[in-house]
């Protein structure tokens, strides 16, 4: 083996650990917060996980490394987009079905983007979920990944902070959900990104999105093992399809790019 394919080989393999890591970390995030919200309400569980996020994350050095005023936009929108909106979603699902039916329910998100885009344009399917890895891409290319993840999340600290707080003060703290908390935000709202975000500016926010794809069994099976949940055939079933769907989106969306390149 040549020098040049050891390289494209150590490569390969790197990038498939930025693509599994994700997608494993937050398959088990769904187990985190249905354990967090044992303790305290889904605003707090939100707030929480967000805050610890940031807290990690400000560890790193890097993370203070100046960045072009000009994309405050942008990062204003992957504060919303990315972390403040969706993160406050999964605790009040959960509230009402099981961690592993979320988990499984959250991987089918592209097909169910694509039908409500076709709805609602008649235009061609896309990934509406990419819009925050498109704008994240192209700028943690040019300042980093901490940098970026670290600003959006303290802007989504103080957009989930009123609502977070007060069920935070009134949470009935104890060791698990503790626990479950701190793994969640300095794993499932730290690293994870970052490591997203790393893959997005190397192989691109479609390839970087597969991780997606991850979430649902690694929920399912951690559901089951460790919280004894209870879904039904016809659920896993269901979900199973509309994943396959998702998957097989995806692939007929970019086949022609790529028999164009040959």
């Amino acid at each position: 083996m040549s020098p040049t394919s050891r390289v494209r080989e150590h490569v390969l393999k790197s990038d498939w650990l930025l693509l599994v890591a994700p997608g494993c970390i937050w398959g088990a995030s769904f187990l985190f917060i249905a354990e967090g919200l044992e303790a305290m309400g889904p605003n707090a569980v939100t707030f929480v996980r967000i805050l610890v996020g940031f807290a990690t994350l400000a560890f790193f050095p890097q993370a203070r490394r100046s960045v072009d005023r000009s994309l405050t936009p942008k990062i204003f929108l992957l504060s919303i987009v990315w972390l403040a909106f969706p993160l406050s979603m999964f605790p009040y699902a959960e509230q009402h079905v099981s961690s592993a039916l979320t988990g499984m329910l959250n991987g089918a998100n592209p097909l169910f983007t694509a039908m409500v885009a076709f709805l609602m344009t008649r235009e061609r399917p896309t990934r509406g979920g990419l819009i925050a890895l498109n704008v994240a891409g192209p700028i943690q290319q040019k300042y980093g990944v901490v940098p970026l993840i670290w600003r959006a999340q303290g802007l989504a600290v103080l957009f989930t902070a009123p609502m977070g707080v007060p069920e935070l003060l009134t949470a009935e703290w104890s060791l698990w959900p503790i626990l479950s908390l701190l793994l969640l935000g300095a794993f499932g709202t730290g690293i994870a990104y970052v490591l997203l975000a790393i893959a997005a500016g190397r192989i691109g926010a479609t390839r970087a999105s597969a991780t997606t794809y991850l979430m649902p069994p690694v929920a399912l099976f951690l559901g089951i093992v460790l919280r004894d949940e209870t879904v039904a055939l016809v659920s896993i079933a269901g979900g199973a399809v509309c994943i396959l769907g998702a998957w097989l989106m995806n692939r007929a969306r970019h086949r022609p790019a790529a028999e164009k390149s040959l």
